[in-house]
């Protein structure tokens, strides 16, 4: 069963819709893999004790089953609001904060049939927040390790979202960049990661740092789960992209060179 935290978003997708995986499965095997092997990673804030019911729900489900996210679980950073969780953006100050309603993107995620699994920990309040401040710690959470070795860098304030995807927590995780953090904690961590334009995803339930830098963003195993999930969180879908015939494309080659 291991094999299937190794699995991509769209190879999990595919058999959910051939309903050869339950969904209620995949989410009780990403539970369990959190309770197992997390204490070392200490990527999780928080476990949405609601999960397994939307999975059920998920799994009778006979319409609506073509949705982009349908049965997916995800991980949502710590600084987006998910409604009846806590977002504390990683700060003790914050700890009572529970969120009444979703955050834009997570409405979305929801909308498109994914399931939150629950918060992971952050860099406190996305930023450095004192001199010699390690990254991913936070008041709140702890320090966060990363994926493959836990002497190295686990990356920006958007790590355990990166760390939960590479070590199989799930298949996409969400995250939030200001300068760098979603790109650079899929990098020390070994997985895709995209950063949108700005303004192409609703800032709305998430805490912010800079009103003209900020983006929630996409953690995966692959590019084609980052555009996935990107997708899952916009208010309206991208148009499908349309091939273009082979014998209908020009090459031009600018033949201007320099005069000796």
């Amino acid at each position: 069963m291991d094999g299937l935290c190794r699995m991509t978003a769209m190879e999990l997708r595919a058999e959910i819709q051939k309903r050869t995986l339950g969904i209620e499965e995949l989410t009780r095997l990403y539970l369990e893999r959190i309770e197992k092997y997390d204490p070392a990673l200490n990527t999780i804030s928080e476990i949405n004790e609601l999960a397994l019911k939307q999975a059920r729900k998920l799994d009778s489900q006979k319409t609506g089953r073509d949705a982009i996210l349908f049965g997916l679980p995800l991980l949502i950073k710590d600084n987006i609001d998910v409604a009846g969780l806590h977002t504390t953006a990683g700060s003790l100050a914050l700890a009572d904060n529970r969120a009444e309603t979703n955050a834009a993107v997570v409405e979305n995620i929801i909308r498109n049939g994914g399931i939150i699994l629950g918060k992971t920990n952050m860099t406190e309040f996305a930023n450095f927040t004192t001199e010699g401040m390690p990254p991913g710690y936070s008041s709140r959470g702890g320090t966060v390790k990363n994926a493959y070795d836990c002497s190295k860098n686990p990356g920006g304030s958007s790590t355990s979202s990166a760390v939960a995807v590479s070590a199989g927590f799930c298949s996409m995780a969400v995250g939030t960049d200001t300068s760098f953090s979603v790109v650079a904690c899929a990098a020390e961590n070994g997985i895709a990661g995209l950063k949108p334009q700005f303004g192409a995803l609703s800032r709305r339930g998430i805490i912010p740092i800079a009103s003209t830098l900020d983006s929630a963003g996409a953690l995966s195993k692959d590019l084609s789960d980052a555009i996935l999930l990107y997708n899952g969180m916009l208010d309206r879908p991208l148009a499908p992209v349309q091939p273009i015939p082979a014998k209908e494309l020009k090459i031009a080659i600018n033949l201007t060179c320099c005069a000796s």
